[in-house]
């Protein structure tokens, strides 16, 4: 396989996200390990499960080798009780690791001076671009590979351990078996065809509610050996026994019972194999969850707030043994799929530092910034914070920014778009640039977004000319027409082509008058509109729409100053971040999105390039460590990066 390489230091802020879209996640370090158990239906950045971690052992010569199956911790190395205990951190580790992004393939080759066994992971979840319904799986699939580099045999066994952690609804942290969530939690044994496995859940919770699911840990190896529960006792004699019975290949196991309320319990699946010289073997575990409810924890409205929504993987599977039992019937499929998407992505002769960060934006498909509802409605924060989603939801401005959904999976786009117009647009044509859910309950009030409502005309564009849908564009057109003209009430009241009056934007503030980032925009959309409406049979409307676009191309030229293009406010005195005569970044975004939709030029293309040039000029910075910013840093120090906007002339 490709792919991009990482090591030593630079594996230090490595999370490689495992999971299908809008099924949760878990992210594996670059180290190896595992950390933020997000599977619970919202983010829980640095949400690291008790006793979670791949043991190995084998004796060869009289002598024992044991490794946790992870690169050896980084520091710091310091806290109140000495370094954390919680993943076995204490017990011999690789020394170093190398990780290789193939996405959706991560791989780690494990590296140890006179080590017996040459061991490799490979780790991912399905990625098939157009196939929504299989890139949506909640599954994490392990492949370790072990090859015996002795002249001798080796038998060997391997165990992945972990706590059963269901009970939780994704808010508590998961460093210890005690806490309120817990209580009657089983961890049971089963065997079905090929797969053997353990199956955590719990009974304290029933079916609706939203800290009800499971999880299933299985393999398709046969010499299975198993701990459904480990012991308990003070100065960590659970941790003593466990290695006693690893060492022996033999875990002792009692009779199935339910854990008292307010606790859990930690279950291991061992197998033992053996590997004769220059043998290669590869051991596999699939890991999957099912927490089919999600609740509105966000509420943009107290009508919404603690509504129950269900995910759309509830409707494929009753449980996470089935999802890995489709997994299994389908192994071939999702693999070679998901590989021929690697290859040819990796394969690009674009510069490595633009493919990684490409690569990067898929995990963010597979965060908990998106979710996908039992109807099939699929919605998106604005971002993830540490234990919410950010920014509820499918916010129309933002979305201008994202391109990948529409090109990758475009049915989730068309039906983003039909909640845009029929539900989010109401007969006046005024857009909500927020979505509430359920849907139906009460559309959200505020401001509208002058940016988002443009450009979500461009969307609809996007979807249909991908799509080639023509009842998909019917079904909406009606909706799509009135929040065009709802900016010629409330924007462009004067039908010249530039957007005036106050206009809300993504920058989370009010400009006012003319000015280049929401005018190029509105232009783009008026040239999708024309094509839109003369498509539906409406002319008329078309040739309104080439009309003012033509006087918008015009008269946006009164905002040129000889270098890039500026905001004339209208208001007086001027209202505070009004950018005025600076140099704006985003001020060519509607002139991008009519390149990526074969729009053509807005304007002539030298006033592009001029405009491109002065923004590389004067906003692009080589050293940030002399810049000052006192809001949120996402660029310090030496790094290098692009400030929203200057003011090379001053005012």
């Amino acid at each position: 396989m490709g792919g991009i390489k990482y090591s030593g230091e630079n594996l230090r802020q490595i999370k490689f996200l495992l999971g299908g879209i809008g099924a949760g996640n878990i992210s594996l370090e670059g180290r190896g390990s595992l950390t933020d158990w997000e599977i619970f239906n919202r983010p829980h950045k640095g949400n690291k499960l008790f006793a979670n971690f791949v043991s190995l052992h084998f004796n060869l010569k009289g002598k024992d080798y044991v490794k946790i199956i992870d690169r050896k911790p980084f520091p710091p190395f310091e806290g109140s009780h000495g370094f954390e205990n919680i993943r076995m951190e204490g017990y011999p580790h690789f020394s170093e690791a190398e990780f290789t992004d193939f996405f959706p393939f991560a791989i780690i080759d494990f590296f140890e001076r006179n080590f017996p066994l040459k061991i490799s992971l490979t780790a991912y979840t399905p990625f098939i671009p157009l196939d929504f319904e299989n890139s949506s799986l909640p599954i994490a699939i392990f492949k370790y590979k072990f090859k015996n580099i002795t002249g001798r045999k080796i038998d060997f066994k391997i165990s992945f351990s972990m706590m059963n952690p269901v009970g939780t609804d994704g808010t508590e942290k998961l460093n210890s078996p005690l806490n309120k969530c817990f209580g009657k939690n089983i961890n049971e044994y089963f065997e079905k065809e090929n797969l053997k496995g353990i199956y955590f859940y719990s009974r304290k919770y029933n079916k609706e509610d939203i800290r009800y699911g499971n999880i299933t840990l299985a393999t398709d190896s046969q010499k299975v050996f198993y701990k459904l529960k480990w012991e308990e006792g003070e100065w960590w004699k659970n941790w003593r026994v466990f290695w006693e019975e690893f060492f022996e290949g033999n875990f002792k196991n009692k009779d199935i019972e339910e854990t008292p309320d307010g606790k859990t319990s930690v279950a291991s699946l061992g197998i033992k194999e053996t590997i004769y010289p220059d043998e290669e073997k590869e051991i596999n575990f699939y890991l999957s969850w099912y927490f089919p409810n999600r609740i509105n924890y966000w509420g943009l409205d107290k009508e919404c707030k603690g509504k129950i929504l269900k995910n759309w993987y509830s409707k494929k599977f009753s449980n996470s043994k089935e999802v890995i039992e489709y997994f299994i019937k389908n192994e071939k499929y999702l693999f070679e799929k998901s590989k021929n998407f690697s290859e040819r992505f990796f394969s690009s002769s674009l510069p490595e530092d633009f493919i990684s960060g490409v690569s990067s934006q898929f995990h963010t498909l597979r965060s908990n910034t998106f979710f996908i509802t039992d109807d099939g409605n699929f919605y998106g924060f604005e971002g993830c914070s540490e234990n919410s989603g950010c920014c509820p939801l499918n916010c129309t401005h933002v979305l201008n920014y994202e391109q990948l959904i529409a090109f990758f999976f475009p049915e989730f786009e068309k039906r983003m778009r039909k909640v845009d117009y029929l539900y989010n647009t109401d007969e006046n044509g005024y857009m909500a640039f927020r979505t509430n859910i359920p849907l139906g309950i009460k559309r959200w009030k505020s401001l509208p977004a002058a940016d988002g409502q443009c450009g979500t005309i461009l969307k609809v564009y996007r979807e249909w000319k991908i799509s080639g849908d023509k009842e998909f564009l019917k079904e909406i057109y009606n909706s799509v027409k009135k929040s065009m003209e709802f900016v010629w009430k409330e924007w462009d009241k004067d039908k010249d082509g530039l957007m005036e009056g106050r206009q809300h934007t993504t920058y989370d503030i009010e400009l006012y008058g003319p000015n280049p980032f929401t005018s190029f925009i509105y232009l783009a959309s008026l040239k999708a509109m024309m094509e839109i409406s003369e498509f539906m049979g409406d002319m008329e409307f078309s040739e309104r729409c080439k009309e003012i676009f033509e006087k918008g191309r015009k008269n946006i030229m009164n905002l040129w100053n000889g270098k890039y293009f500026i905001q004339k406010c209208n208001i007086s005195p001027t209202p505070p971040y009004q950018f005025c005569e600076g140099c704006l970044s985003s001020q060519l975004l509607g002139q991008f999105l009519s390149d990526i939709l074969n729009l053509g030029n807005l304007i002539e293309e030298k006033y592009i390039n001029k405009t491109l040039s002065s923004i590389l000029k004067f906003n692009f910075l080589d050293d940030f460590s002399k810049h000052k910013n006192y809001m949120r840093i996402y660029a310090i120090n030496e790094e290098k990066g692009l400030v929203l906007c200057s003011w090379p002339y001053g005012n």
